[in-house]
C-alpha cells in the first residue's frame, strides 16, 4: 500500500468519465457531472494530487467549451453542473469534518502539515533547484525508476510511432487524436510537477506518472492503428492492428506481472520471506500483560508492533515522527498524543527508540538516539509514563512499560509480588505471567487530565 493508490484510481476514473463525455460530443451531461464529483474528492485523497485534478477539470471545461463552439447551446448550464458537482463533493467532506468537530485536527494534520512538509525535507539531489529543474529531474528519473522505467521508455517509442502514423491520417481524424494527445502530454507534465513540488523525490510518488504515461501510449497506439487501417486492407490490416494491440498489453501489463510471478522485484520479492504468523519478542512481552481487544501505544517508528500483537492503536498516530521532529507543529502533535494516551490508558507502552552503535547499520530503528528522540526527552509524555507505568523489560532496542494498575491486578492472579520488583526481575517472570488468564483482569481506567495550556 502507498498513499498514491487511491488518488491514482480516482484520476483514472475521472479521465475515463471525461473521455467518455468527449466521445459523446457533450450530448449527455452525466459523464461530466460524475467526473466533477470524482475530481472533487481528489484533494481529500492526497493533497499532492490537486494539480492533476485541476488539470483534468480544465480539460473538462475545454470539452464543454468545444461543444458550445460547435452547437452554441447550454454553455452556462453545463459549466455550472460540472463545476458545481466538484464543489458538492468537497462540500460533503468539509461538512462531515465540521459536524464531527475535528476541524482543528483536519486543518493541522492534513492541510498545514502537508503544505509545510515539502519545504522541510528536500532531497539532496534537487536541493537548490528551481521547479523547472526539479520537473526535468523527475522526467529523467522516470526512465530509471523500477517498473516505471519500461513504461516511460515504451511511451517514448509509442510517441514516435504515433507521430509517424499521424502523417498518414486525414485532418479531421488527426484533430480529434491531437486533442487527446495534447491532454495526455499535459497530464504527464502536470503529474511530474506534482511529484517535483515536495522536493522529497520518494519513489512511490512516481506512481502518479503511471496513468498519464499509459494514456499517452493509448493515444499513440490509436493513431498508429488508425493509420494502419487507412493504408492496409484485409489480412495485412488485421496483422498490424493485432501486433499493436499485443505490444500495448505487453508494455503495460505483461512485464510487471511477470516480475511479480518471478519475484524479481525489490518490494514484492520480500513477500516470500514473510511468515504466516507475525510475532517478535517485543510482541510476546506485550501480550503477557495485555489481552485481545485492548490497545497499545508505541513511541518511535515501529507501527508493525500493532500487527504482531493484534492490539489496536491507543493513539491517532501509529508512529510519532511529528512528535519527535523539531517542527513548528510539534507542540500540537505532542499535546494530541498526550491526550490520546490519557484517554485510552493502554495497558502497554513501548518506546521503540533504541541506541545503536552504528547509526547507518541495516535494520536500525528510524529513531535511534535516546538523547533526542526517546519519550523521556519530552516532559509532557515522560510525566505520564513515569506516573502511570513501570518498565518491565528491554528487548533489542525497545523499552516495554506496563501500566501500574495492571501489575497490581496481576499480583493476585500470579500469586507473587510484582509492583516492587526491578525490571530485570519482572522480565525473568515473563514466562510465568504469560500463562495468566487476563480475561479476569478489568481494563485500566482512563486517567483524564485537563489539557496543557
Amino acid at each position: 500500500y502507498s498513499s498514491e493508490q487511491i488518488p491514482v484510481f480516482l484520476t483514472t476514473l475521472g479521465l475515463y468519465l471525461l473521455v467518455r463525455g468527449w466521445r459523446q460530443g457533450g450530448d449527455s451531461a452525466v459523464p461530466l457531472i460524475l467526473c466533477g464529483l470524482v475530481l472533487g474528492t481528489l484533494p481529500f485523497a492526497k493533497l499532492q494530487s490537486v494539480p492533476i485534478g485541476l488539470f483534468i477539470a480544465v480539460c473538462g471545461v475545454g470539452v464543454i467549451g468545444w461543444r458550445w463552439l460547435r452547437s452554441g447551446d447550454r454553455l452556462a448550464s453545463r459549466l455550472a453542473m460540472f463545476v458545481g458537482s466538484g464543489f458538492v463533493a468537497s462540500g460533503i467532506v468539509l461538512l462531515s469534518v465540521a459536524i464531527a468537530g475535528v476541524w482543528t485536527d483536519f486543518w493541522q494534520s492534513y492541510v498545514v502539515n502537508n503544505l509545510g512538509y515539502g519545504n522541510r525535507y528536500v532531497s539532496s539531489e534537487v536541493m537548490g533547484m528551481s521547479l523547472v529543474e526539479r520537473v526535468w529531474v523527475v522526467i529523467d528519473q522516470s526512465f530509471w525508476t523500477y517498473d516505471l522505467s519500461e513504461l516511460a521508455g515504451a511511451a517514448l517509442v509509442v510517441g514516435v510511432l504515433g507521430a509517424i502514423g499521424g502523417a498518414f491520417l486525414d485532418l479531421r481524424t488527426l484533430r480529434t487524436r491531437g486533442g487527446l494527445l495534447l491532454m495526455a502530454s499535459g497530464l504527464v507534465l502536470v503529474s511530474a510537477v506534482a511529484i517535483a513540488v515536495p522536493g522529497t523525490m520518494f519513489a512511490h510518488y512516481f506512481l502518479f506518472l503511471a496513468v498519464p504515461l499509459t494514456l499517452f501510449m493509448a493515444v499513440g497506439f490509436g493513431v498508429a492503428v488508425d493509420a494502419a487501417r487507412g493504408r492496409l486492407t484485409g489480412a495485412s490490416e488485421k496483422l498490424v492492428v493485432g501486433i499493436l494491440v499485443v505490444a500495448f498489453v505487453v508494455m503495460t501489463v505483461a512485464r510487471p506481472v511477470d516480475r511479480r510471478l518471478r519475484r524479481d522485484h525489490p518490494v514484492f520479492a520480500n513477500a516470500a520471506e514473510i511468515p504466516s504468523v507475525l510475532t517478535s519478542r517485543v510482541a510476546e512481552v506485550a501480550l503477557a500483560f495485555a489481552r485481545p481487544g485492548e490497545s497499545l501505544a508505541v513511541w518511535g517508528w515501529e507501527p508493525w508492533r500493532y500487527v504482531e500483537t493484534g492490539l489496536y492503536p491507543a493513539t491517532r498516530d501509529t508512529q510519532t515522527q511529528w512528535q519527535i521532529l523539531d517542527t513548528p507543529q510539534r507542540p500540537y502533535y505532542l499535546e494530541r498524543f498526550r491526550q490520546d494516551l490519557l484517554e485510552a490508558s493502554p495497558p502497554v507502552f513501548v518506546d521503540s527508540v533504541g541506541y545503536v552503535e552504528d547509526p547507518w547499520a541495516p535494520k536500525r530503528p528510524l529513531f535511534w538516539d535516546r538523547q533526542t528522540h526517546a519519550h523521556d526527552v519530552f516532559p509532557e509524555i515522560a510525566e505520564i509514563v513515569e506516573r502511570q507505568y513501570r518498565q518491565v523489560a528491554e528487548v533489542d532496542t525497545s523499552r516495554i512499560y506496563v501500566v501500574r494498575s495492571r501489575l497490581e491486578e496481576l499480583e493476585g492472579l500470579a500469586e507473587t509480588g510484582l509492583t516492587d520488583r526491578t525490571s530485570a526481575e519482572l522480565e525473568a517472570l515473563l514466562p510465568r505471567l504469560s500463562q495468566v488468564d487476563l480475561t479476569e483482569v478489568p481494563t485500566p481506567t482512563p486517567d483524564r487530565d485537563p489539557p496543557v495550556q
